[in-house]
């Protein structure tokens, strides 16, 4: 399924998709099979919250500052000091009042004319990843590299080492395969059909492929009955 396929199947048919709040939860996630390699877990990346101005969502862009001054009555300062955002947002709270707000073009401009540098850090920011149940966990275990974000991905799986890698789930690739089977069996028998199944999904298993088989008989063509005249 895909990502949302997924969170309605779970809001369904469970509770929701799953929130990992530690290490154990995680160990206790358990598959039915190999052939579930990648498994959607509720960790998702909301693109309308990041392709938005100022949205409302948990996990839109917001300043940091709250309760300032309004606009035309605030001062900026540069501080020439390299730090993480957090790290800025930290001193600045604790020795100014916080990071810089810019609400219009005019403030945007005094905040250019006291820069000392090409690069610095202002107070817009937003929380990429939430939970489907919207949850607050903090624990994350994702893989070397990601999340990268490619090709605009946005929700996370987790692969059977449990490490985590951020995926898309907008489309799902289908790959249809057309198969000659030759045989004395009757195969407008429905238990044989089963059988053929159940043999040709057990050889993608041992490949870990994650695979769906299905029978689809097609119907049989119908001559079409003509009218002889005689003369």
């Amino acid at each position: 399924m895909t990502w949302t396929d997924s969170q309605r199947y779970c809001r369904e048919k469970h509770t929701d998709l799953v929130t990992i709040e530690s290490a154990e939860d995680m160990s206790r996630l358990k598959r039915p099979g190999a052939r579930t390699t990648w498994s959607w877990i509720g960790l998702t990346d909301d693109p309308k919250s990041w392709k938005g101005v100022m949205g409302n969502d948990v996990n839109s862009w917001r300043w940091s500052a709250t309760d300032t001054n309004p606009p035309g009555q605030r001062t900026y300062t540069a501080i020439n000091n390299p730090l993480t955002w957090k790290d800025a947002q930290t001193y600045c709270r604790t020795y100014h009042t916080d990071l810089a707000m810019t609400e219009n073009a005019q403030e945007n401009v005094e905040v250019m004319s006291v820069m000392s540098t090409d690069i610095a850090w202002i107070g817009l920011y937003r929380e990429p990843w939430r939970w489907s149940d919207n949850s607050s966990s903090s624990f994350t275990n994702w893989k070397s590299g990601e999340p990268d974000n490619y090709g605009g991905e946005n929700c996370a799986a987790e692969n059977l080492d449990h490490g985590w890698h951020d995926l898309k789930y907008l489309r799902v690739k289908k790959t249809m395969v057309r198969m000659k089977i030759q045989t004395i069996a009757n195969l407008s028998d429905p238990a044989t059909n089963t059988q053929i199944l159940q043999q040709l999904g057990e050889r993608f298993e041992t490949l870990r492929s994650d695979v769906k088989l299905r029978w689809v008989t097609e119907p049989e063509k119908q001559e079409e009955e003509t009218d002889e005249a005689s003369g």
